[in-house]
C-alpha cells in the first residue's frame, strides 16, 4: 500500500546532526509516510548514515543514488518532488528536529482545508522553534523572532517576501502537480509552491511550532533576530541585486500561467516586472499601489531605499 505522505530530504555533509533528525522522524505519531532521500554528494558520512537507517527501515526510507550534484538545496528539493506519487508531501531539513505531533498536526489542517475548498492547490505551513547547534532555546517562536505573520500569503506580498519556511511544508497533488516543473531561476523552492499555491489555490498556516530550527555555521538559510543592523544588511544586498532576483521569479511566474491567472493577477505581476525600468519614484510607486510590500517599517524602508 502506498504511504500517503511522501517526506523529501535533501542531504549534504549533513553527518553531525542528521541521525538527530531521522530518530524524530521515526518518533512520530503518524506513521503512514515514507522518506525519500537524495544526497548531494556528500564528502562526509552523510551517506553512510542514511544507509545504516535503510537497512533497519527498509520499507520507510529511500535513496535516490545518482550520484548528481545540484549544489544548491532548492534544486535537489526540485528534483525529489518528480519521484513524488502520494497525496501529501513534506520537506525535512537535514539538521533540524521534528516535534513528534509534527505530522499529525499539519495533516489535520491539511484535511480542514480540503473540507473547505477541495480539489484546490493547497499548501500548510507552521511556526518554529529557534535553537542554537546544542538545541538550547534562542526563540519559542521563529515568525515572532522575525517580526513576520503568516497571513501576509497574498500574491502581492509573497512577490517580494516569503514567510513560508520549507521544513514546515506540506502540500497535496493539486499543488504538486501545478507548480512542477519547478524553473531553474526561482529564489527557493517554497517560496515558488507559496506563489503557485497563493495565485491558484489557499493557504493555510498553524501557530504551533513543530519544528526544532537549528541554527549553527553551515546552515543553507537560517534566522538573525529582526532589528536594524540586520534590516541595512538586507536592504544593502537588495540595492545589489536591484530586485533582479524576485523579479525573475515573478517573470517565471507569469511565463509558466500566462494562461491561467485572472486579468488582476496578471497586472499586478507585470507591473512588478516593469518596475525596473521605471525612473526611481514611479517604481516606488507601483510598489505602493500594488501593496507589494514587506512586513514591518524597517523593511520597507530598505526596500524603497534600493533601486
Amino acid at each position: 500500500m502506498m504511504n500517503s505522505i511522501t517526506i523529501l530530504l535533501a542531504t549534504f555533509n549533513g553527518a553531525p546532526y542528521l541521525s538527530e533528525q531521522l530518530d524524530s522522524l521515526l518518533a512520530q505519531t503518524y506513521t503512514d509516510w515514507n522518506l525519500l532521500i537524495h544526497d548531494d554528494n556528500s564528502d562526509d558520512e552523510t551517506v553512510e548514515i542514511i544507509k545504516k537507517y535503510i537497512e533497519h527501515y527498509p520499507e520507510k526510507i529511500k535513496l535516490i543514488d545518482d550520484k548528481t550534484s545540484y549544489n544548491s538545496a532548492s534544486a535537489n528539493f526540485a528534483s525529489l518532488l518528480k519521484h513524488v506519487t502520494s497525496e501529501y508531501v513534506m520537506f525535512c531539513d537535514q539538521d533540524d528536529i521534528w516535534t513528534p505531533s509534527k505530522i499529525a498536526l499539519t495533516l489535520e489542517k491539511m484535511h480542514s482545508l480540503e473540507a473547505d475548498f477541495p480539489d484546490l492547490p493547497l499548501l500548510v505551513h507552521t511556526d518554529l522553534k529557534v535553537v542554537d547547534k546544542e538545541l538550547n532555546m534562542i526563540a519559542d517562536s521563529y515568525w515572532e523572532y522575525q517580526h513576520l505573520h503568516p497571513s501576509f500569503d497574498q500574491l502581492n506580498a509573497l512577490l517580494i517576501q516569503n514567510v513560508i519556511t520549507g521544513c514546515t511544508v506540506m502540500i497535496n497533488r493539486q499543488l504538486r502537480t501545478k507548480a512542477l516543473p519547478i524553473p531553474d531561476d526561482v529564489i527557493m523552492h517554497d517560496w515558488w509552491l507559496g506563489l503557485v499555491a497563493s495565485a491558484f489555490g489557499k493557504i493555510g498556516y498553524l501557530e504551533t511550532a513543530t519544528v526544532l530550527y537549528r541554527q549553527h555555521s553551515s546552515n543553507d538559510t537560517g534566522a538573525k533576530p529582526y532589528g536594524v543592523q540586520v534590516i541595512i544588511e538586507k536592504a544593502r544586498s537588495l540595492s545589489d541585486i536591484k530586485l533582479y532576483k524576485y523579479i525573475s521569479q515573478a517573470n517565471a511566474l507569469l511565463e509558466r500561467y500566462a494562461d491561467d491567472l485572472d486579468p488582476d493577477q496578471e497586472n499586478l505581476i507585470h507591473s512588478f516586472i516593469k518596475i525596473q525600468e521605471e525612473p526611481w519614484l514611479k517604481s516606488k510607486y507601483v510598489l505602493w499601489k500594488y501593496r507589494i510590500l514587506k512586513q514591518g517599517i524597517l523593511r520597507n524602508v530598505g526596500l524603497f531605499l534600493c533601486r
